[in-house]
């Protein structure tokens, strides 16, 4: 910046005044050819980046700065990625532990039977016409194949068999075959009897492709796969 020097005597004294010219208009169009708009990033050809984090357009950074802010910026998104994710699977997490316990307290106050209602079912209906339908039925699943806990396991998939066939076909095919596949007799009965009152087409397969080593519910596999060729 240049400016105007001027000396001026008054009486008595003499002063150096100093008369600044406008100040000069400079941006990062000045010094770099390529200028760009904000919220863009490109490389320069001496191997520089060109950042902007407002509006305004700025110089390029170091290579080293550059990359030092955009990982800086990863990192933010990611810890606000994982908090949010993180505070989700926790909602999560309690919302199918108290679908569990009310569920187990329906069992505990009323034994399930066969032929007859029973309150677990109305549990688990209102818990599917939620608004986390899909959510539900993954925590279903997980506690129809509960080998941990097969007693428990084997009353929410006899009481789920008693839905109006939940979830898609896919969902319903799997979940009778990982039921038969479980060690426990009661999971495995309960699978035949969720495959005999859905009836969905794919279900004979799956029920031709197990070997119960049961006699009695060997049985009813086969009574089952005739009921669903008529």
């Amino acid at each position: 910046m240049h400016s105007k020097l001027s000396l001026q005597t008054r009486p008595g004294r003499s002063s150096m005044l100093i008369e600044p010219r406008a100040p000069a208009q400079s941006t990062a169009r000045d010094f770099i050819p390529n200028a760009f708009s904000a919220k863009e990033e490109s490389n320069a050809p001496d191997g520089s980046i060109h950042w902007l984090a407002t509006g305004r357009e700025s110089l390029a950074t170091s290579p080293y700065a550059a990359a030092l802010q955009q990982s800086m910026l990863a990192l933010a998104r990611s810890l606000f990625l994982s908090r949010t994710i993180g505070q989700r699977s926790f909602v999560e997490s309690r919302e199918q532990e108290k679908l569990a316990a009310k569920l187990q307290a329906a069992f505990e106050a009323e034994p399930l039977e066969d032929g007859m209602s029973h309150p677990a079912e109305t549990v688990i209906r209102r818990a599917l016409q939620s608004g986390e339908g899909g959510d539900v039925l993954e925590w279903l699943r997980r506690f129809s194949l509960d080998t941990a806990r097969p007693g428990f396991a084997a009353s929410v998939l006899r009481c789920l068999g008693r839905q109006e066939r939940p979830g898609t076909g896919s969902w319903r095919v799997a979940l009778v075959r990982d039921g038969l596949a479980a060690e426990d007799v009661g999971i495995r009965d309960a699978a035949i009897q969720a495959a005999e009152l859905w009836g969905d087409r794919d279900m004979r397969r799956v029920l031709e492709e197990h070997f119960e080593p049961v006699l009695w519910l060997r049985n009813y596999v086969r009574d089952v796969m005739e009921d669903l060729t008529e």
